[in-house]
């Protein structure tokens, strides 16, 4: 009994420590913080030092003086000059005659890496996007939350559990005497 004492006031002085945290943090009063923003109607552009200004995740934007320059040989206009591994629309043909590149609804796949994979193997150029980092970011995020549940988690909410019934059936046997 002593055990699951200290494990309930062990664990009740944990929640009310992250209530306090909780508590204590929150937006500025100033009207630095960008919680103004949600007032805003739909559509409105916010101006650059309004949004970086906000207490959370400042960002100063540093001067970049390099000049981006990319040089290639003129695309044909009928693709004579470039090599086309799919199938495209002519309207697609297009937009790859007049910007150099087209984005195309491609191949239902699941994963980004097959499509990654297929074209290192087809020899294709890839352009890779920053969606399919974070795609693989939140399935590693994903893994790891749930096998912290499974093996850390869930044991000790139910260590917890069984200390509270235990720790509440003792003050019902106190209530009922």
């Amino acid at each position: 009994m002593r055990g699951s004492k200290r494990l309930f006031l062990l664990s009740l002085l944990l929640i009310l420590g992250l209530l306090l945290i909780l508590s204590t943090g929150g937006c500025s009063k100033d009207g630095d913080d960008l919680s103004l923003l949600g007032d805003l109607p739909e559509g409105t552009e916010v101006p650059v030092e309004l949004a970086i200004a906000s207490e959370f995740a400042l960002y100063r934007l540093e001067p970049v003086e390099i000049v981006p320059s990319i040089e290639h040989a003129p695309i044909a206009p009928d693709l004579s000059n470039v090599h086309v591994p799919m199938t495209l629309s002519a309207a697609q043909r297009e937009r790859l005659a007049a910007d150099g590149f087209v984005v195309s609804p491609g191949m239902q796949e699941k994963e980004f890496f097959t499509l990654y994979e297929k074209a290192r193997y087809d020899n294709i150029p890839v352009f890779i996007t920053s969606d399919s980092l974070l795609h693989v970011y939140h399935l590693l995020f994903s893994k790891t939350l749930r096998t912290a549940e499974a093996q850390y988690f869930y044991p000790l909410l139910k260590d917890l559990n069984q200390a509270l019934a235990i720790e509440l059936a003792g003050y019902y046997r106190d209530l009922e005497s």
